[in-house]
């Protein structure tokens, strides 16, 4: 069984979607493992191509323990051009059945040699039926 947690952000013309979803398969609940796959897709709506320069996140348990992850970006030279879209997944293991997760992207506009950092809203992680 899985759950769908799905946002969509516009921020400086570049669109985020992300969806989770509990992997009972990976998990061991008598155990507190609980294992979600975390599903970002980023869309370029800018005329100008962009480097993703980083991506981390930070994932809270049910107990408000913060976790730090650095994420290895599938390239070092992730361009997502003008209208392009750029997809990633990334395993999330937390010690309780639900929690949430924080993006944070850095950019670089090729062309002005400029970075940014976007840091999305907190998305729920949590495993089918917790939530009501």
């Amino acid at each position: 069984m899985t759950t769908n947690n799905k946002e969509k952000s516009k921020l400086l013309e570049i669109e985020l979607m992300e969806d989770s979803r509990y992997l009972p398969q990976s998990s061991e609940p008598n155990d507190n493992i609980f294992i979600f796959l975390y599903k970002i897709t980023l869309v370029n709506k800018t005329s100008l191509p962009l480097k993703l320069v980083h991506m981390s996140f930070k994932a809270t348990d049910a107990n408000g323990k913060i976790t730090d992850i650095q994420n290895k970006l599938q390239s070092d030279n992730v361009i997502v051009g003008p209208k392009d879209t750029y997809q990633n997944s990334t395993k999330i293991k937390l010690p309780t059945p639900i929690g949430s997760i924080i993006t944070i992207y850095e950019f670089l506009y090729i062309q002005r040699q400029k970075t940014f950092k976007i840091e999305t809203n907190p998305t729920t992680l949590s495993i089918p039926n917790i939530l009501n």
